[in-house]
């Protein structure tokens, strides 16, 4: 009997599939993956699990800073280019909208950011948008994020018509039976009107006080074109 690519071959004539072995493990054991979703590099990774809004939902408007919370189990990036990210906002509008991001520099810690100071990743640009629909946006500046970091991505200016989704749950892009990124179910919204100081919360355990709301058990609707290094 041979075992080869997967199969079992007994006496030449018979083939009995194998399961594959299962490597789905966190890269933070603290970090539990949640809902996994089946995930191709360089393809959008729904935060929310999903292109569509779905139920009856937290709402949250805001023009401010929504940052959205995640895990890198293996080095991926965001490249610059076109139609990288984007949200899914609740109704149509129009604003002017643009991305940052802060990656931690130490392994499994979600309370560190180092110096603090964000990238903008994505410049601002008026928007036209509708509701229940992806809006695609450009990047501006490339960002990488080393396997076993926290990072914050965060969506600034708009759309001003916000959606979450309520869940106990974490969601991972699984590829190849790895865990690869997770959205993790908190949140910190920009408080409206006030609330401009687009810096990583306090709560988050940055350095920017009074300006932001946690929302602990929610995903932003949103979206993320990663790609592995």
């Amino acid at each position: 009997m041979e075992i080869t690519a997967g199969f079992i071959l007994s006496g030449g004539m018979t083939i009995i599939p194998r399961p594959a072995p299962l490597t789905t493990t966190s890269g933070d054991p603290a970090l539990a993956l949640g809902d996994q979703i089946n995930w191709s590099s360089n393809t959008y990774f729904y935060t929310a699990g999903s292109p569509t809004l779905a139920g009856s939902d937290h709402q949250y408007d805001t023009n401010n800073m929504v940052w959205q919370l995640f895990y890198a189990h293996r080095q991926i990036r965001i490249p610059v280019g076109a139609n990288r990210y984007g949200p899914i906002p609740r109704q149509g509008g129009n604003n002017t909208v643009g991305m940052r991001a802060i990656v931690s520099p130490t392994e499994n810690d979600r309370d560190d950011w180092g110096s603090n100071v964000t990238t903008i990743t994505g410049t601002a640009t008026s928007i036209t948008y509708t509701g229940n629909v992806l809006y695609q946006l450009p990047t501006s500046t490339a960002i990488t994020i080393p396997a076993k970091r926290y990072f914050l991505l965060g969506i600034l200016g708009g759309p001003f018509y916000r959606n979450y989704k309520k869940t106990a749950n974490n969601i991972t892009a699984i590829n190849g039976s790895n865990a690869i990124v997770t959205a993790v179910n908190q949140v910190y919204a920009g408080i409206w009107p006030g609330g401009t100081n687009p810096g990583v919360p306090i709560q988050a355990g940055g350095n920017v006080a009074g300006t932001y709301i946690s929302l602990t058990s929610n995903l932003y609707y949103s979206a993320f074109k990663f790609e592995i290094v």
